[in-house]
Protein backbone atom coordinates (compact mmCIF):
# COMPACT_ATOMS: atom_id res chain seq x y z
CA UNK A 1 0.00 0.00 0.00
CA UNK A 2 3.04 2.47 0.80
CA UNK A 3 4.80 1.50 -2.40
CA UNK A 4 6.32 3.88 -5.02
CA UNK A 5 4.91 7.11 -5.62
CA UNK A 6 3.26 7.05 -8.80
CA UNK A 7 1.05 10.45 -10.64
CA UNK A 8 -2.16 10.47 -11.45
CA UNK A 9 -1.32 11.09 -15.15
CA UNK A 10 0.79 8.15 -15.51
CA UNK A 11 -1.53 5.81 -14.69
CA UNK A 12 -4.12 6.37 -17.77
CA UNK A 13 -7.02 5.91 -15.82
CA UNK A 14 -10.57 6.47 -17.20
CA UNK A 15 -14.23 6.56 -15.64
CA UNK A 16 -14.91 5.70 -12.48
CA UNK A 17 -11.24 3.65 -11.98
CA UNK A 18 -9.80 7.33 -12.19
CA UNK A 19 -11.70 8.60 -8.81
CA UNK A 20 -11.41 4.97 -7.01
CA UNK A 21 -8.53 3.25 -7.25
CA UNK A 22 -6.11 2.15 -4.88
CA UNK A 23 -3.05 3.80 -6.14
CA UNK A 24 -3.18 7.40 -5.15
CA UNK A 25 -4.32 8.52 -2.02
CA UNK A 26 -7.27 10.23 -3.22
CA UNK A 27 -8.33 6.76 -4.33
CA UNK A 28 -7.81 5.41 -1.14
CA UNK A 29 -9.63 8.15 0.28
CA UNK A 30 -12.75 8.02 -2.17
CA UNK A 31 -12.87 4.25 -1.57
CA UNK A 32 -13.41 4.78 2.41
CA UNK A 33 -15.56 7.28 2.32
CA UNK A 34 -17.81 5.49 0.10
CA UNK A 35 -17.58 2.60 2.20
CA UNK A 36 -18.16 4.31 5.62
CA UNK A 37 -21.07 6.36 3.96
CA UNK A 38 -22.64 3.14 2.56
CA UNK A 39 -22.44 1.97 6.54
CA UNK A 40 -23.45 5.46 7.96
CA UNK A 41 -26.75 5.66 5.42
CA UNK A 42 -27.94 1.84 6.05
CA UNK A 43 -28.04 2.33 10.34
CA UNK A 44 -29.83 5.72 9.33
CA UNK A 45 -32.38 4.20 7.02
CA UNK A 46 -32.83 0.97 9.28
CA UNK A 47 -33.39 3.00 11.53
CA UNK A 48 -36.00 5.53 10.19
CA UNK A 49 -37.97 3.11 8.50
CA UNK A 50 -37.95 -0.36 10.94
CA UNK A 51 -41.12 -1.37 11.95
CA UNK A 52 -42.78 -0.51 15.34
CA UNK A 53 -44.64 -3.50 17.28
CA UNK A 54 -48.19 -2.77 17.40
CA UNK A 55 -49.41 -2.31 20.51
CA UNK A 56 -51.13 -5.16 22.91
CA UNK A 57 -55.09 -4.36 23.21
CA UNK A 58 -55.97 -3.94 25.94
CA UNK A 59 -57.86 -6.90 28.54
CA UNK A 60 -61.76 -6.57 27.86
Amino acid sequence: MAGDFVPESELNLKGWQKYFNSYTLRGRFNIVAATYGSLFASVILYKIFKRKPKAVAAAK
